[in-house]
């Protein structure tokens, strides 16, 4: 070896040994930095959160590749990537992708130890199955959890494979796409299988898939039906079959029928009697299909600790015959299980500006909570969308314009409201049976025009008109009224405020409630800066405690013990 030969190995040599110090160095002032003074147990935390919560940068979720995000982790510093290496958990979520390598899913299962898998295929085509396939096949028992978004002929690939993992399953989200699918054959059934130990099912928009009379997980919770299509009247059978298998476990329901047609044989030949539920908490009943809704309502009996029922019609289902198909269904339903204090009728949040979409939300307990946010307890939710070129009824007196029962018997299932939220313009018909409810103590609502359903209410009172038999008492335990003007430069808030005052004080005077008084009389939203002097002793008349005009009170008494306000306005928006 020559002289120069010697002299650059030796030269090499050092080099590797600067560069071995080097990186020495460089880890020890690494680990002098705040985030590595973070204990490994709560790094190897956040580097799990971090795939959770990805930030999307409005990409579609097809191009957010978690499985990137795990990989840069552990190339960013040694301690990162000896943390995530010695971090089972961070590895026990497998999310494929069609872009996936198989070598990245071999290294996934080997960091994640004996951890339980949960696998997910997003928009995965028979390029990513390959990927699912090959973790389903190598693991069957490991497989905790699975989620699959794909067309149909992924799925139907890929069920042999599921059903290979059916003893260690206890999640399994199966979603088709819902808008871009082949035709399908209604009477070309799947056969779907059971899973013992079954938490959590969701099976989306697969509208051929037959669960079969074997489907009886013991210890079910959450089950998630949606429906694209009218479903044959088979799998309609076997999936009611299997909701009465697991009744008795099932906390979470979500049944969506989305067809705005239905077969002639949809609901026949199965079993329509009702389905006791005793654990249910929250159940979602959604259809566009005509005549699914009120025999859902029927079918479906919640326990009286039901925490919600959300109840939508949109389309072909929001017709005024099948509101009060609605309507028959829920008083006999409900009424003889829940007597909800607090009404609710708005237009729903998640609703075109446009819309003549209507929300009414029936709540156990009114508070300031379920007022002022959208937060219920203890709830019915009914909301109801007619199709783009129709609208409901809401200014007709002669109609039932929305989804709750009118009065007819002692047992009405809104004969406790102690507390309405009106945000829409009722007709007169629901003020008169508002004025019946002997417990009904506040009402907060919009005024939008001159002479809305509120004052002819009092007007056919005071005119000893109306639908009104018995026992004349009319509005007996009112005692706090917040008119909200929600127009803006109206003209007629000051004659409105004569107007509601006259009226209330005369309907009292003919009601056998006699002595009753306001405790609370606020108006919001006014237009005029402030009250003459003669409107100001016309609204005290009927006022025995504060009134109020936008931000100016006038305390017309000093409330005593007995006159206490239940709930006290705090937001006005």
């Amino acid at each position: 070896m020559s002289s120069a030969s010697k002299l650059q190995q030796d030269l090499d040599c050092e080099i590797a040994r600067l560069e071995q110090a080097l990186i020495v160095l460089k880890r020890r002032r690494n680990a002098l930095s705040p985030v590595s003074q973070l204990p490994s147990e709560l790094l190897s935390k956040i580097f799990y959160l971090s795939l959770r919560f990805i930030q999307a940068d409005r990409r579609s979720r097809t191009k957010i590749l978690p499985e990137d995000t795990r990989l840069s982790i552990s190339h960013v510093a040694h301690h990162w990537r000896t943390v995530a290496l010695e971090s089972p958990e961070l590895w026990s979520e497998i999310h494929v992708r069609d872009t996936t390598k198989v070598e990245y899913l071999a290294l996934a299962r080997n960091n994640s130890k004996m951890q339980p898998l949960y696998v997910e295929g997003y928009n995965i085509n028979l390029t990513g199955a390959a990927g699912v396939r090959y973790v389903l096949q190598t693991e069957p028992h490991r497989i905790n959890g699975v989620t699959l978004h794909a067309p149909i002929e992924v799925m139907r690939s890929l069920l042999p494979y599921l059903k290979r993992c059916c003893e260690a399953i206890e999640f399994l989200y199966l979603e088709l796409p819902r808008r871009v699918q082949t035709p399908l054959d209604s009477t070309d059934h799947d056969i779907f299988f059971n899973i013992p130990k079954l938490r959590n099912l969701g099976i989306c928009y697969w509208d051929t898939l037959l669960i079969p009379t074997s489907f009886q997980p013991s210890s079910l919770v959450k089950l998630e039906l949606y429906f694209t299509r009218s479903p044959s009247a088979q799998v309609t059978r076997s999936a009611f079959a299997a909701l009465r298998a697991i009744a008795s476990t099932l906390k979470n329901l979500f049944l969506s029928f989305l067809s705005r047609s239905s077969s002639p044989d949809f609901w026949n030949n199965f079993d329509r009697s009702p389905i006791d539920m005793p654990s249910l908490e929250v159940a979602f009943l959604v259809a566009r299909t005509p005549g699914v809704l009120p025999e859902l309502v029927s079918l479906i009996r919640p326990p009286s600790s039901f925490s919600e029922v959300y109840i939508a019609g949109e389309g072909s289902a929001a017709t005024p015959d099948e509101y009060h198909a609605i309507v028959s269904a829920l008083q006999r339903t409900y009424s003889s299980i829940y007597s909800p204090n607090f009404l609710r009728v708005r237009r729903p949040v998640q609703a075109a500006a446009d819309s003549n979409a209507i929300e009414v939300i029936a709540d156990l307990k009114p508070t300031h909570k379920n007022i002022q946010t959208n937060s219920t307890t203890n709830s019915i939710r009914t909301v109801i969308i007619p199709s783009s070129n129709s609208s409901l009824p809401i200014s007709s007196p002669g109609s039932h314009p929305l989804p709750i029962p009118f009065p007819n018997s002692s047992d009405w299932l809104f004969g406790s409201q102690r507390v309405i939220v009106l945000e829409v313009d009722l007709p007169v018909a629901f003020w008169r049976a508002f004025s019946r409810i002997p417990t009904l103590s506040t009402i907060y609502y919009c005024a939008k025009r001159a002479e809305d359903g509120f004052l002819q209410a009092l007007e056919e009172i005071v005119a000893n008109e109306g639908p009104f038999k018995g026992d004349e008492t009319y509005f007996p335990s009112l005692h706090t009224v917040y008119p909200i003007f929600s127009e803006e430069d109206i003209a007629w808030d000051i004659e409105y405020a004569r107007s509601l005052a006259i009226l209330l004080g005369k309907a009292w005077a003919k009601s056998s409630a006699s002595g009753s008084s306001l405790t609370l009389l606020q108006f919001v939203g006014c237009s005029s800066e402030s009250l003459d002097k003669e409107t100001v002793c016309i609204l005290r008349s009927v006022v025995r405690g504060v009134l109020a005009w936008n931000d100016q009170e006038w305390n017309c008494r000093e409330p005593s013990e007995g006159d206490a306000i239940d709930i006290a306005p705090e937001d006005t928006t």
